[in-house]
């Protein structure tokens, strides 16, 4: 698996591409306020689950948990 580093920016870059956004986003940046919605959750959940080859139970997919990079670092570390 990758460094948690190299999965930050891994997770950072398919987020931006997701929503199509040229910025750069901080480890803690809110990524609701960004725009970050349901349907990108849940597209970014099935992208992580691909690429990762890990399985999201249902109460994990809350924005809570996918609120910044950090956070989806740290759940995506502990499967």
């Amino acid at each position: 698996m990758s460094t948690r580093s190299e999965m930050a920016e891994e997770i950072a870059a398919r987020v931006k591409q997701m929503m199509k956004i040229q910025q750069n986003i901080g480890l803690d940046e809110d990524l609701q306020a960004m725009g970050f919605n349901s349907m990108d959750l849940m597209t970014l959940a099935i992208d992580l689950e691909d690429h990762y080859k890990l399985d999201f139970i249902p109460e994990e997919l809350l924005f809570k948990n996918f609120a910044t990079i950090r956070k989806i670092v740290n759940l995506v570390e502990s499967k």
